[in-house]
């Protein structure tokens, strides 16, 4: 399509990879599957998975940040990975002034990063909680701009249908009323896990106290108020 098309011409001119990469910015709590979505969508692409840790790579020394990224990319071009950048807003967030050497030194390595992104020839995904803390600047860089949202009461009941394996013994539970609670999948997963490692070293089935018991941690870990749980149904 960019050669025959004319598109190459339009994006950076025949020979060149510039903007015919994909990058793509996933937004949503914590917990939604920003990162695991982009793992099913490289599975999908038969494409390795490189996640990088923006604390591993800035630098607070002139220079070393654009060097680590140099690193990043080239060893994603000869591996063929898909990058997936998590956090996304500690580096993409709202700029502020330019009154230091250091505001224009991380302004200019900002900018950097986002040209190799858009030269780089594959697929890049950054991730963020935070989506009104990326700057509406960087935003038309972005080929894809994907919502994930906290899932719907009845999605969620399916989640925590499905949380503990076929083989896991857990005594009778009404999925209900773990739904009506506001958790993210990956809050689920967590408290089914929790309650699991309970039940194995108490040698018996999973029960509503060990759930109750990890969704307290849970939440705590969150700082949110852990509410009671109405395990009845209302006559």
């Amino acid at each position: 399509m960019f050669d025959d098309w004319g598109f190459a011409a339009r994006v950076g001119g025949r020979g060149t990879w510039r903007g015919r990469g994909v990058a793509a910015l996933f937004c949503g709590p914590s917990g939604t599957g920003k990162t695991m979505a982009a793992e099913v969508l490289a599975s999908a692409l038969d494409l390795r998975v490189m996640v990088i840790d923006l604390s591993q790579i800035i630098s607070k020394w002139v220079g070393e940040t654009s060097k680590n990224v140099a690193a990043v990319f080239e060893a994603a071009e000869r591996s063929g990975s898909m990058m997936v950048w998590n956090e996304g807003d500690a580096i993409w967030g709202t700029r502020g002034g330019v009154a230091t050497a250091t505001d224009r030194h991380v302004n200019a390595e900002v900018g950097d990063l986002l040209q190799r992104i858009e030269s780089f020839s594959g697929f890049t995904v950054i991730t963020t909680n935070l989506r009104q803390a990326i700057d509406p600047a960087f935003l038309r860089r972005f080929r894809f701009v994907v919502d994930f949202p906290l899932p719907s009461e009845e999605e969620r009941r399916r989640l925590w249908h499905t949380a503990f394996p076929p083989q896991t013994p857990v005594e009778r539970v009404r999925w209900e009323a773990l739904a009506s609670l506001p958790l993210t999948g990956g809050s689920i997963r967590n408290v089914a896990l929790g309650a699991a490692f309970l039940a194995a070293e108490g040698d018996r089935p999973v029960d509503r106290t060990m759930i109750e018991a990890e969704l307290a941690e849970e939440l705590r870990k969150q700082n949110l108020p852990v509410p009671r749980v109405t395990w009845e149904e209302s006559a």
